[in-house]
């Protein structure tokens, strides 16, 4: 059971600007069909479309549910008929950040990164890093300082920066 529960936040014109793109990636998918209805086939046109609707679907297809329990951080994933749920345990967790701070990969040795967010989501990008078999993940996730917060008092010492932890913790 969640103790706290949050979902992305989606203003006027991130929706208007998430579903207008979609409608002129499909506009342009419409206008290569007619083409090819008339005889001319342009093969990086259907590339180049089918790349930005794979894109669009990978980075605003989905939506997102941030919770925790006692015991982990849950992520769930939805969208274009599909549902994943991410669990990740505190004992895994080495730190969880407020910002998610490019640098930090580098310098914090994160060996991969994990996008659980949909950029048109207009809260602020935060990270956590997770120990998994034996690598080093950081998980960018968007979410208000209010699940943080209240994180926070449950798992104090998750909090703590991550270069004072050190490689490996």
């Amino acid at each position: 059971m969640a103790i706290y529960k949050e979902s992305g936040v989606y203003t006027s014109v991130d929706k208007t600007l998430r579903w207008g793109s979609l409608l002129l990636m499909v506009g342009l998918v419409g206008l290569e069909i007619y083409y090819v209805m008339q005889g001319a086939v342009h093969l990086d046109t259907w590339f180049f479309a089918i790349a930005l609707i794979a894109l669009w679907c990978w980075r605003c297809g989905f939506d997102y549910t941030y919770s925790y329990n006692p015991k982990e951080f849950i992520i769930e994933r939805r969208g274009l008929g599909m549902e994943k749920i991410y669990k990740y345990s505190f004992t895994d967790i080495e730190n969880i950040s407020y910002e998610c701070d490019r640098k930090l990969f580098k310098r914090d040795g994160i060996d991969k990164y994990a996008s659980r967010f949909s950029s048109s989501d207009a809260n602020d990008l935060r990270l956590a890093i997770v120990q998994q078999n034996g690598k080093r993940i950081g998980v960018m996730f968007k979410s208000t300082g209010a699940l943080l917060d209240k994180m926070k008092k449950l798992q104090p010492a998750k909090f703590a920066p991550a270069s004072k932890q050190g490689k490996g913790v």
